[in-house]
């Protein structure tokens, strides 16, 4: 059978002859140019549904669009402006971004991309746990802002547990002085109250290393403060496990005892318990909450016994503990 010279008619001999490499030596290349004649071009510099992508045997023509070759004869990628089918999205890049910044449809992502992306939400841990090692009294029908003075497991440093004390050394209202306090700005809206638990205030100024305005009447000279923020500050914005635990001691027969979770100074979320007889009784609370970034939470006490009632300190019975979740 001789080698056609049109495909339109591949039965034709050619000079009367089947021995197509005696008398018609045709090559690769020129067969790719009959199959173009017979199916058309494509001019533009992107491959089209009508452009055959051929492998070439010999070294001619390497520059053509339909060069699946390199220079030395091994494979190479055949450059494409974009990729889809019919229906659907088209992809314009493969993408190299391990943060997905760009939320694109038209991106795939490199396996190296996609492993990053996934890191980046596990490495980084935001939880920590503050609690209680010495009693703090709690006003009865008032709400009180729970102190923890220790803390665990703070990956970021979001929780702030450090305590400010010292002797009061003169008395005026909405103030405390303390000539050796040491105080600075950094302070405002922090908690004090003096260690018998009859006085809690809110800091609402500064005025200098020895004076400090109060949201109410002042702790009196020769009473020892304590100050603190017991406060946890999210640096990543999420959702988070917070659970908070209270124990009191005594209260009061019949009596009710809260535990609160505030966001940002205002109340949240609350469970209580109520006290059938005077024994220590804890309550629990818990709750998924959404915190921005430099949101915060601080847990709060609140019962109705007949006096002022201690809490019973302790790492499981007095604390807060938060996880972000995502």
């Amino acid at each position: 059978m001789a080698y056609p010279s049109d495909i339109h008619t591949p039965y034709t001999l050619v000079d009367n002859t089947d021995d197509v490499l005696a008398t018609h030596p045709n090559t690769l290349s020129s067969e790719v140019s009959l199959i173009e004649t017979k199916v058309g071009t494509d001019s533009s510099a992107v491959a089209s549904t009508i452009d055959y992508f051929l492998k070439h045997a010999s070294g001619a023509y390497r520059t053509h669009k339909h060069d699946a070759t390199s220079d030395d004869g091994s494979a190479s990628l055949i450059s494409l402006t974009t990729l889809g089918l019919t229906t659907g999205t088209s992809i314009t890049e493969i993408s190299t971004d391990g943060t997905l910044a760009d939320d694109s449809d038209n991106a795939v992502s490199t396996e190296k991309a996609v492993k990053t992306y996934v890191d980046s939400k596990f490495t980084t841990v935001s939880r920590a746990r503050g609690y209680q090692t010495v009693d703090q009294y709690i006003l009865t029908s008032s709400y009180t802002k729970i102190k923890l003075n220790n803390e665990s497991h703070d990956e970021l440093g979001e929780l702030y547990s450090s305590l400010v004390t010292g002797v009061a050394d003169a008395t005026e209202v909405n103030k405390l002085h303390d000539a050796d306090g040491g105080f600075t700005s950094a302070l405002v809206g922090a908690t004090v109250y003096n260690t018998s638990g009859t006085k809690y205030a809110v800091i609402t100024g500064f005025v200098d290393s020895g004076e400090l305005d109060l949201d109410s009447d002042g702790i009196v000279s020769g009473q020892d403060y304590i100050i603190h923020f017991s406060r946890f500050t999210a640096t990543l914005a999420g959702y988070y496990y917070v659970k908070g635990s209270v124990c009191l001691q005594a209260p009061t027969p019949n009596s009710e005892i809260f535990a609160l979770i505030y966001k940002n100074g205002a109340l949240h979320v609350y469970d209580r318990e109520h006290a059938a007889y005077a024994s220590e009784l804890i309550v629990t609370v818990s709750d998924v909450i959404y915190l921005a970034v430099d949101s915060y939470v601080e847990l709060y006490a609140w019962h109705n016994s007949s006096s002022t009632k201690p809490t019973l300190s302790g790492t499981t019975l007095v604390y807060m503990s938060i996880h972000r979740l995502s």
